[in-house]
């Protein structure tokens, strides 16, 4: 058995990791004639290995590709008295592939109906690490996916509850304002109260999309990463503790809210009207009635503009 001998072989792919399939060749030449392999060959003498799998997988399959290091192995076959080191390359085929001296047949095969076939030489063990490979990658992908939607929410939580703190803030800027005008027996400015509640009506809308935004992300964790990774439940725990409670975190924070946006927008104006300090005119009539059209908006912002109905653990405010 002579040996060892470099030899190269390549990984050609087609699609996506979701619906991946690699190119496995028929040798029609000795030695496993007859047998399943992926398309490579022998090093020529001043040829790189990335030159020499590029000219391979040309002369055997006729199509291109960009070769990518993946692994290299130990092929040792006293059987066979072969004693090869084996460098794979990866990479996703261009153009479509046809039949020469060396392939009388080839086929698109997904890994597991790859690992069904009568493979020759080591392909075996490197399809297994391939595959093996691939889910590492896909699971730090997730983890890294994950990561980074839990940064969001934690974002959207933040902003959900500027919005109401701001939103108190401006309310109590304005009652203050009020007031003064009352010690200097000055009236509300109409167009001013009009303003008001259509600003909070606003921002109650901005904490809506955000909440709604934190439910589908949410959802999108419990039911596409977290079943792929195993370890990862914060999401499906916490709606688990928080169903089972008998008065809902989510539903008191979203009645808090309610009333954050309430009495920011009804409470000034109906204290100013009550103490007379707006006129009573077609424009203060319409400060009504815009006060109540927008209690009505923001109570079916709160109530019904809400995240979706399953994964929504981290709407209530929880990070």
């Amino acid at each position: 058995m002579k040996g060892p001998i470099t030899t190269v072989a390549a990984i050609l792919t087609d699609g996506d990791e979701i619906s991946l399939r690699i190119l496995l060749t028929r040798r029609s030449v000795p030695s496993f004639k007859g047998k399943w392999c992926l398309p490579g060959g022998h090093i020529n003498e001043l040829e790189t290995a990335r030159d020499a799998i590029s000219r391979e997988v040309r002369e055997e399959t006729g199509v291109a590709f960009e070769p990518a290091f993946f692994h290299c192995f130990d092929e040792i076959l006293p059987a066979h008295s072969h004693h090869h080191v084996l460098l794979v390359f990866e990479g996703k085929a261009i153009g479509e592939p046809t039949k020469s001296q060396e392939v009388d047949e080839f086929r698109w095969l997904t890994i597991s109906e790859a690992l069904e076939l009568d493979l020759a030489f080591r392909n075996r063990e490197v399809l297994e690490a391939y595959s093996s490979w691939l889910q590492t990658r896909a699971k730090e992908g997730l983890l890294a996916e994950y990561a980074g939607l839990r940064g969001e929410i934690a974002r959207r939580i933040g902003i959900r509850w500027q919005i109401e703190a701001f939103t108190l803030v401006f309310s109590t800027g304005f009652f203050a304002v009020a007031f003064a005008n009352q010690a200097a027996n000055q009236n509300v400015s109409e167009l001013l109260l009009i303003m008001v509640p259509c600003f909070v009506a606003l921002l109650a809308g901005i904490w809506a999309h955000n909440n709604s935004r934190i439910g589908e992300l949410g959802n999108f964790i419990e039911k596409e990463i977290e079943p792929k990774c195993i370890g990862l439940q914060w999401e499906r725990s916490l709606r688990k503790r928080l169903g089972a409670s008998k008065y809902h975190i989510r539903t008191r924070a979203k009645w808090f809210s309610l009333l954050v946006f309430y009495l920011s927008c009804a409470f000034i104006p109906l204290a100013a009207m009550a103490q007379g300090k707006l006129k009573v005119s077609l424009l203060s009539h319409v400060v009504l009635a815009v006060n109540l059209v927008a209690l009505v908006l923001i109570f079916w912002i709160i109530q019904f503009g809400r995240a979706p109905q399953e994964g929504r653990g981290l709407s209530n405010g929880r990070a």
